[in-house]
């Protein structure tokens, strides 16, 4: 049975309500932050398998040439040199953005638990507004009791 709760304001309401809006900019905050993760991933991965490709290429060819080309050899290094700082700046970027993500994500978790801790004390709040409603229908009833007992001896 749904009883009548008109009476009833949760005076944490506006904490509650703000708590929503701050879950709903955290939730978008890290979905963008789990875009730029996985764009950045990819990037790594990009130039990790480049660089392998570079390494192989240079070791097959000399197994294969006799005689060494000194400036191709240098060309060589000097792009999988290229190719490793890339490599190395991108995952220093890659750690920072799944740091960022992480404190948005611990951010986000400690909101709902606010926001969990706020419904069950609103749900227990209904549930004292409840049986006060009740004690004092009940209180109403008894109180109203000698009148209709003299009501009814009138008629």
């Amino acid at each position: 049975m749904t009883r009548d709760r008109r009476g009833f304001e949760y005076a944490l309401e506006p904490l509650r309500n703000v708590t929503d809006w701050d879950m709903t900019d955290a939730a978008v905050e890290l979905a963008a932050q789990n875009v730029e993760v996985n764009s950045q991933q990819n990037k790594v991965t990009k130039l990790s398998t480049s660089l392998s490709l570079a390494r192989s290429e240079v070791i097959s060819q000399r197994q294969y040439q006799t005689v060494l080309h000194i400036n191709v050899q240098r060309l060589a290094h000097a792009y999988m040199l290229q190719i490793q700082k890339t490599l190395i700046l991108a995952t220093r970027q890659l750690t920072n953005i799944e740091k960022e993500r992480d404190k948005t994500l611990y951010r986000l978790n400690e909101l709902r638990k606010l926001a969990e801790s706020l419904d069950r004390n609103k749900q227990q709040a209904v549930e004292e507004y409840d049986q006060s409603m009740t004690k004092l229908m009940a209180q109403q009833a008894d109180d109203n009791w000698p009148q209709r007992l003299h009501q009814k001896k009138a008629s």
